[in-house]
């Protein structure tokens, strides 16, 4: 995907030049400095408690990180298959809109509206 090193899993969802950025960029919402795991499933295990520990944190946390390994998935087969290239913040934003969907749609979020999930993440799982 970023035509720097051999394609691996773990290289492509978490060392590749293009999944960092977008890693940095989510944790940056909310202040959290991020170095990537030495390999997916560490990653799929992290107890992130950026948001608290709070259902809805909880909730949230896996709804991000599976939005971001699905994102980088379509964007290296749009790459690889189509020839197209989405840039950072295309990437971003994609991201950060089915994470706050797949909240929006789970048990802990019940009655909470998708604006002010993808608005504030924060704010909706502290609330």
């Amino acid at each position: 995907m970023c035509k720097r090193s051999s394609e691996s899993t773990d290289h492509v969802f978490l060392h590749c030049s293009v999944a960092i950025q977008l890693w940095q960029r989510l944790f940056g919402v909310c202040d959290v400095k991020w170095g990537a795991p030495r390999d997916c499933t560490h990653m799929l295990l992290v107890k992130f408690d950026g948001f608290g520990g709070s259902k809805r944190a909880k909730s949230l946390w896996s709804c991000i990180v599976c939005a971001i390994f699905k994102i980088i998935w379509l964007e290296r087969n749009a790459r690889i298959f189509d020839r197209k290239e989405a840039d950072a913040n295309s990437l971003r934003d994609r991201a950060g809109f089915l994470a706050s969907f797949w909240a929006f749609v789970s048990p802990p979020f019940r009655g909470i509206h998708l604006f002010l999930i993808s608005r504030d993440w924060a704010a909706v799982c502290n609330p």
